[in-house]
């Protein structure tokens, strides 16, 4: 009941933009801590993660944060994400699909970045990062039931 009543404070300053970034990681990794075993907690920290990730995409170059460039920020939501398939299937038609783009798109690109500088300083923490996704894919994809992926791709 605590983590239920925490999550709804978090979204509710979420949505009426009463706090700080930080401040609402940290919120949404308290619940996400207290109910560890709860689909939506894991769901909530991915999902704040994809926004703040997007909101990353949407700024120019010179202005993308170390955690957007070096692969931190997928990294994170493909393993909130993961971790939400782990405990229930609520969330499976807009979870699974994100992290195969993410993963995809970021296997496809990980060795672009934008400038000279960036790609001199975060293109080995990029691979790294790819390859931690990968090994996190690998055993969570083995841990779901078969008709999970059946679902995903009958609706492609």
């Amino acid at each position: 009941m605590l983590g239920k009543a925490m999550a709804l404070l978090a979204k509710w300053l979420d949505s009426a933009k009463q706090t700080s970034e930080e401040d609402l990681l940290a919120r949404y990794k308290k619940v996400q801590t207290i109910c560890e075993k709860w689909e939506k907690s894991h769901y909530l920290l991915g999902h704040y993660y994809n926004r703040i990730l997007e909101h990353e995409e949407g700024k120019p170059d010179n202005r993308q944060r170390d955690t957007y460039l070096n692969g931190d920020l997928i990294k994170n939501v493909c393993l909130c994400y993961l971790r939400s398939l782990n405990y229930g299937h609520k969330y499976l038609y807009e979870t699974l699909p994100r992290i195969f783009t993410l993963w995809l798109d970021f296997g496809a690109n990980v060795e672009h970045v934008a400038t000279k500088e960036d790609r001199a300083r975060v293109g080995a923490v990029r691979i790294q990062r790819l390859t931690s996704i990968n090994d996190h894919l690998d055993k969570f994809i083995k841990k779901l039931p078969v008709y999970v992926v059946f679902a995903i791709s009958i609706s492609f």
